[in-house]
């Protein structure tokens, strides 16, 4: 290993140690606030955007597209030129496209 690395290795060890200290002074002292972890923004909705049911499922915007123009993939409805996809209509969809393996613990 390089000097350098070596120097940022140590670096890193001293500054992670002066962390957990410091962490560990904070929890004994009863001054540590907890942050509740961010909620999905996706949790409650009903039905998503094109853009949004590419970010979620994988499945990029352009294949969407071709699917609702050869009438496959996911039901959807139009409002105006805004598409939406109702929650059950992708939860249905896509358990249909899961494949049955060999390796699908008693499933075959």
């Amino acid at each position: 290993m390089s000097g350098e690395n070596l120097l940022g290795k140590g670096f890193r060890d001293i500054a992670t140690e002066a962390f957990q200290d410091a962490l560990a002074a904070l929890a004994e002292s009863g001054q540590i606030v907890f942050v509740r972890e961010a909620e999905n923004p996706y949790q409650h909705r009903q039905a998503f955007t094109t853009r949004e049911v590419a970010k979620l499922y994988g499945v990029s915007r352009r294949t969407l597209e071709l699917w609702r123009s050869e009438g496959r993939g996911p039901r959807y409805t139009r409002h105006g030129k805004q598409v939406l996809y109702p929650r059950a209509a992708l939860d249905n969809f896509f358990v249909k496209q899961a494949v049955l393996t060999v390796d699908d613990d008693g499933l075959l």
